[in-house]
């Protein structure tokens, strides 16, 4: 049954770019800084208790294009890529726009909120 489990979730690592076209994509609007708030993003991804409450690292840097921010959330290489985040200026703050893969660990429709949370 061990093996099964692990089956299941090895086999949808993904990539940070894969997740952006088939992962489950919100967007949020925030009223602080695209840095600020990726910083914020990142750390509400580090305190998620994911699948049977274990917490993944998550790391933020500046994007490719100038004034954006991307986090992403490290399942390790055994998981890929489970939450990833572009954060760009929009009007006097940002906007947030997170992608989560469909997996068990991610557990329910509402984590992209949970990474977004007083951002």
């Amino acid at each position: 049954m061990r093996y099964l489990v692990v089956l299941l979730l090895v086999g949808c690592a993904m990539t940070p770019q894969e997740l952006t076209t088939a992962g489950i994509r919100t967007e949020h609007a925030s009223e602080r800084s695209p840095e600020q708030a990726a910083r914020c993003v990142a750390r509400n991804a580090e305190e998620l208790k994911l699948g049977w409450g274990v917490n993944f690292p998550a790391t933020w840097r500046e994007g490719k294009e100038p004034g954006t921010f991307e986090v992403v959330l490290h399942g390790g290489a055994d998981y890929g890529t489970l939450g990833f985040a572009k954060i760009e200026p929009h009007g006097g703050g940002s906007r947030i726009t997170i992608w989560r893969a469909e997996s068990i660990l991610m557990g329910s429709s509402e984590i992209n909120a949970k990474m977004a949370k007083g951002c």
